[in-house]
């Protein structure tokens, strides 16, 4: 699924069957409907996350003008952090990358 720039799949959350008319119908047809849950529930997540955040890079000081959003995992996935909008923040893509790379400016 592509995202547009502007974020609109995220103000207002679609329903699971509009979620997936936004997939090659082709590929869709391969998720089993567990993976299809999880895909979703995963979404709704980032609606949340992105209308509470305001669509905006939660780093004060953030630097970067027109750098994408993204989602970013305060405890790492891969540290069972989990998909839940309480473990998770908007940041641009630069300031997420930094964050990553040790160089990041918090509050």
């Amino acid at each position: 699924m592509k995202e547009k720039n502007n974020y609109d799949s995220y103000r207002k959350a679609m329903s699971k069957d509009e979620y997936f008319t936004k997939f090659k119908e082709d590929d869709v047809q391969k998720i089993t409907d567990e993976i299809k849950e999880e895909l979703y529930q995963k979404y709704l997540v980032k609606c949340e996350v992105f209308q509470r955040d305001s669509f905006k890079c939660q780093n004060f000081n953030c630097k970067a003008i027109d750098s994408p959003l993204t989602m970013h995992h305060i405890k790492w996935q891969k540290n069972n952090g989990k998909d839940k909008s309480r473990n998770c923040v908007i940041l641009c893509q630069s300031c997420h990358k930094n964050y990553h790379r040790g160089k990041f400016e918090g509050k």
